[in-house]
């Protein structure tokens, strides 16, 4: 084996026997040295960071276990399915260490790097299957990316409660009908999914609770708080606002607001969640139709990060985002799920209730991506890019 290489595998053992001890956070490149034996110097040489060597990890599985399926003579929708299946085994088989790595959520490189990395094998495939990457093919290979990594990284904090098999058949089940043309020609020995609906509802759990889609039931005082606090943000950028500032001119005590709320990014949250909720209780008193309801709520949110630009990007570093972007799936999942049962779905088969999680995966991470691009299409544009893209059995559903 050539010096570099043998080098680089020395590096990831040691990484991979560090994990067994300590949190990835917690470890660091002099702990990865002595463990490995060698110096500062060769690491550097090699590798920017832990991160990097992460990276560094998985792309050392995909070579060994991936690329050999592009030479294969199967059909792009087979390889397709197998590139993801070798993958996800390969979280599943290192679910312990790669979970640190994927659920962290701190500077995480390798979230970042999975997503990119699902980006150049659907563009590969694409090429292979002679396709041109139009603006539409393009949102579409994004959504679904974002949405399997993102459920990859859900499934993964959940402990991997269904097969690998599974949830790769369920996710390419649930893929935009645009990808599904694409892929065609799926042949795997077992093409239905044998996880039950006990599982499925436990693995992704649904409520129709619609309290909080009720404005009559928030609490004045935390909407006191947030009015004040949005806005103070009008004049002064959020980070510069303090807690005292927020209390001086909401007219409430200290002991009240940390009875509500863990820190101003917390009430944030909460007024955002807020606004959704005063505007699906005013949308709902007219008649719409589930679809159209839905379309008009996307729209109106995609409006608010348009419309307040610094608000979001307060909420949008670090762990700020992981609580934020929670609450947001949270919210997404009671809305689809109180809009099938208008629209009188109501026992979900297990393909259903998937694609609810799957849509609201790939959808929030749409919305990320659009707002830390600067806004590449207007809120219309992208609205009926995330309308065209939603998986069929969703919008059937709707009606």
């Amino acid at each position: 084996m050539p010096v570099k290489s043998n080098c680089k595998k020395i590096f990831i053992l040691a990484l991979n026997d560090l994990c067994q001890e300590k949190d990835f956070q917690d470890i660091t490149v002099k702990d990865i040295l002595q463990q490995s034996g060698l110096s500062r110097s060769t690491f550097y040489r090699y590798f920017h960071d832990k991160y990097d060597l992460m990276c560094y990890y998985y792309e050392y599985y995909l070579e060994e276990n991936c690329q050999p399926v592009y030479e294969t003579k199967d059909s792009i929708g087979t390889k397709q399915y197998k590139i993801s299946l070798n993958s996800t085994t390969f979280f599943y088989e290192n679910r312990e260490i790669i979970g640190k790595f994927l659920c962290y959520d701190g500077q995480n490189a390798f979230r970042e790097y999975t997503y990119q990395n699902g980006l150049r094998h659907f563009r590969r495939l694409c090429r292979l299957a002679h396709k041109e990457i139009d603006p539409m093919l393009d949102f579409a290979i994004r959504y679904h990316c974002g949405a399997y990594r993102d459920i990859i990284v859900y499934w993964l904090k959940k402990d991997c409660p269904i097969l690998p098999q599974d949830l790769c058949l369920l996710m390419h089940n649930s893929m935009p009908e645009i990808l599904k043309e694409l892929f065609v020609g799926l042949k795997i020995p077992s093409p239905t999914v044998i996880v039950s609906k006990e599982e499925i509802k436990k693995f992704m759990p649904l409520s129709q609770d619609n309290q909080g889609h009720k404005t009559k039931k928030s609490s004045s005082t935390k909407k006191l708080l947030a009015s004040a606090l949005y806005k103070l943000s009008q004049n002064k950028k959020v980070e510069d606002i303090t807690i005292d500032e927020i209390l001086e001119f909401s007219g409430i005590s200290r002991a009240t607001f940390y009875r509500h709320f863990q820190d101003k990014y917390d009430l944030m949250t909460y007024y955002y969640i807020t606004y959704l909720s005063e505007m699906y209780y005013q949308l709902g008193k007219n008649e719409y139709t589930p679809s159209e309801f839905q379309r008009l709520v996307a729209l109106k949110a995609t409006n608010f990060y348009y419309e307040h630009p610094k608000y979001i990007h307060s909420l949008s570093k670090g762990t700020r985002h992981s609580a934020f972007a929670k609450k947001v799936l949270e919210y997404g999942l009671t809305h689809y799920s109180i809009l099938l049962s208008c629209a009188k779905v109501a026992d979900l088969p297990i393909e259903l209730h998937f694609v609810i999680y799957y849509h609201c995966f790939g959808a929030n991470f749409m919305l990320s991506e659009w707002f830390g691009n600067k806004f590449s299409y207007t809120p219309e544009e992208h609205c009926e890019m995330l309308y065209k893209t939603m998986p069929q059995m969703l919008k059937e559903a709707l009606g």
